[in-house]
């Protein structure tokens, strides 16, 4: 991702199903501090929408079938604000 891009748009970084980091615009769209987002378990926050991907119990479910898939794969989900409101998202899950 270009350096304007993650300055631009609102980016967070998962390993092993936990948020390990995010930038600002995450952050102030969401209206958690980064020390309250970073350790959380995304599936806390994140719920799956797209009715492709419904038959997953959970996020990490995902993320297994991820690593079968090269390409990766895009899903349409929501994450919960700090106000519990559905805020819609794509989430790219792939394998680095």
């Amino acid at each position: 991702m270009s350096d304007v891009a993650y300055m631009l748009l609102p980016v967070v970084t998962v390993s092993n199903g936990i948020i390990t980091a995010c930038n600002e615009v995450f952050t102030e769209v969401i209206g958690f501090s980064s020390h309250e987002i970073v350790d959380t378990k995304l599936q806390d926050v994140l719920s799956i929408v797209d009715e492709e991907y419904q038959d997953f119990s959970c996020v990490e479910q995902l993320f297994s079938y991820c690593r079968n898939n090269p390409k990766g794969i895009s899903v349409t989900a929501t994450i919960k604000d700090k106000h519990h409101y559905d805020l819609p998202v794509i989430v790219f899950f792939a394998v680095c």
